[in-house]
């Protein structure tokens, strides 16, 4: 994913907005994604942030209710529907964005989690998603999508994680994913000198 920066690069730059921090959703429009759950319990805060645009790739069966949300919420220029994405033009909204969104109800394993964070981006995820387990303080914020005090205090707190950058040049953005082969052994030394 990281390979074909160049090209990659080429095509963020039509999703790029200046001076914008963008929160980045990929995945299909479903109850069990809770994408109208989510924008019902933090469209106050994407009218106080001036600076934030939530872009929720993809299609599904509730599109037509996310649409009614935004028109109800006055969040027409705050959130953006640019439609489903493939292969390069989607691995290159992981480029122009600041962070990602994973607010299911159930998600097995998303691997939408795992390429947001190989491509450097901090994670706001549902505690439900089975992704949860490679957050930790320093890439993410879980959180609760069922409780939305929680969701709004959590999720600014998340938005003061996200750093600006100036260009979409990835080698400034190192993957947040954890090396595993390090856990590995630290918890096998655990093993044989205990």
């Amino acid at each position: 994913m990281r390979n074909n920066l160049a090209k990659l690069e080429v095509i963020a730059r039509k999703y790029q907005e200046e001076g914008k921090k963008i929160l980045l959703f990929i995945g299909r429009f479903i109850p069990e994604k809770a994408v109208v759950r989510f924008i019902s319990n933090i469209y106050s805060l994407l009218h106080k942030h001036d600076d934030l645009v939530l872009v929720l790739v993809g299609d599904g069966q509730e599109k037509i209710a996310v649409e009614t949300l935004l028109k109800d919420k006055l969040l027409k220029n705050k959130v953006s529907l640019p439609g489903r994405f493939e292969g390069d033009e989607l691995h290159a909204l992981y480029l122009c964005a600041h962070g990602f969104a994973l607010p299911s109800l159930y998600e097995t394993f998303g691997a939408v989690v795992n390429e947001a964070l190989i491509f450097g981006l901090k994670v706001f995820c549902s505690k439900y998603a089975g992704a949860a387990s490679l957050i930790h303080p320093g890439n993410g914020v879980l959180f609760d999508p069922l409780n939305e005090r929680g969701i709004q205090e959590k999720l600014s707190h998340f938005l003061g994680m996200l750093e600006e950058f100036e260009d979409l040049d990835i080698t400034n953005r190192p993957s947040l994913m954890l090396d595993y082969q390090e856990v590995f052994i630290k918890e096998w030394r655990k093993l044989v000198y205990a």
